[in-house]
């Protein structure tokens, strides 16, 4: 029986005051699992065997010419939101996008959600994008923190 994929929701999102704003809206983003930062950072700590069972083995979705488009380097990809704690997605869902996800856990360490900021790509240079990582991880912290772990 095949698995269908984790609903990936927004439960809450901050407006921002710029003029040019970016965000994946509101809505289920079940089927972006491979696409999207905070499907990323929710995927990379899925057993292997459970990440194959909701992807398949073969190509994934894509959305956009970025779209990570296989199994393999999906896998890969996904060791590196492990080592460095952050997702990204650069237009691999929406042209024009840019997002960045950490993963947050509950009291017990289990994977509960991201932590996302999502920004226009023109305006998602070396220095904001480092910024916005050290801001999330230290964000999805304080969340997981309140929530007991």
């Amino acid at each position: 029986m095949a698995q269908h994929p984790p609903d990936l929701v927004t439960l809450k999102a901050l407006e921002s005051t710029r003029s040019v704003k970016a965000s994946y809206g509101w809505g289920s983003l079940s089927g972006a699992l491979h696409a999207t930062a905070p499907g990323k950072a929710i995927a990379a700590w899925l057993p292997e065997e459970s990440l194959t069972h909701l992807t398949g083995t073969g190509e994934l979705q894509k959305y956009t010419d970025a779209t990570i488009a296989t199994v393999p380097d999906l896998l890969k990809h996904l060791r590196l939101v492990r080592r460095h704690r952050i997702a990204h997605d650069r237009e691999e869902f929406t042209q024009g996008l840019t997002s960045l996800s950490a993963t947050v856990r509950d009291s017990d360490g289990a994977v509960i959600g991201a932590y996302t900021c999502c920004l226009p790509t023109l305006r998602a240079d070396q220095e904001t994008v480092r910024n916005i990582t050290q801001n999330l991880i230290a964000g999805a912290q304080e969340i997981a923190t309140a929530l007991g772990h």
